[in-house]
């Protein structure tokens, strides 16, 4: 019977048998796991095959099963304390963890300084994020803590990468649209803290492979509008 196996009895809210694991795998090769009943488990002795004997034993104690070794298997008894003892001293080695984490430190992804800046330029610019931000002790804290390796660039720099990066994405977007015979474009005014604005977008097609492409084209503040009364 395999060591994994359905309990009649116990069911899931769906009405379907649940499923039950050898509470203690490292004895499967002398104690089968059959069943569960309530609290205890019931087992079949490998090593009294073809006999079968079957053992019970407590959800949280595998005693009775050393008992049994000691009564029927006396010669296995040290296989048995063996077994135990590698599987208690897995469970309860404090190092293990403490090993696991050093090693997962020290395995860290460093990244180069070209990721961090552009990561830097990303925060900055998909969070509307003031150019300032660089300049500030804490933020070049936070930067380096990550990265101890890193530099983070001054504001000059930010402004100089962001001015050409939006030069780079004007001339890719107007080479896209070049290529396409059709374009529909959305016009939204709103207003935000007593401010109003107006915004133009651009929707088109793929030629050959029908995928949607969508780009802003502009954002404008308007600073002269024709008061309206609400009477």
């Amino acid at each position: 019977m395999d060591s994994k196996m359905e309990v009649d009895g116990d069911r899931d809210e769906g009405g379907c048998p649940v499923e039950y694991s050898h509470p203690w795998p490292y004895l499967d090769k002398m104690f089968k796991f059959t069943e569960r009943m309530n609290d205890s488990y019931r087992f079949k002795c490998m090593l009294c095959l073809p006999k079968v004997n079957h053992i019970t034993a407590y959800k949280n104690s595998p005693s009775n099963l050393r008992k049994h070794i000691l009564r029927k298997h006396n010669c296995q008894l040290a296989k048995y304390c063996e077994l135990t003892s590698v599987a208690s001293k897995r469970k309860t080695d404090p190092g293990t963890t403490s090993n696991t984490k050093q090693l997962k430190l020290r395995e860290t992804r460093q990244v180069s300084q070209k990721t961090v800046d552009n990561s830097i330029l990303r925060f900055i610019v998909q969070g509307l994020q003031a150019f300032s931000l660089v300049e500030q002790q804490s933020f070049q804290t936070l930067v380096q803590d990550l990265q101890s390796n890193s530099v983070v660039m001054s504001q000059a720099t930010v402004c100089r990468r962001i001015e050409t990066a939006m030069t780079t994405m004007k001339a890719k977007v107007k080479e896209e649209m070049s290529k396409t015979a059709y374009i529909a474009t959305t016009t939204d005014c709103w207003t935000a803290r007593r401010r109003s604005f107006i915004g133009v977008t651009a929707h088109w097609l793929d030629s050959s492979s029908f995928e949607r492409h969508s780009v802003a084209l502009v954002c404008r503040w308007i600073t002269h509008l024709m008061s309206w009364q609400v009477h």
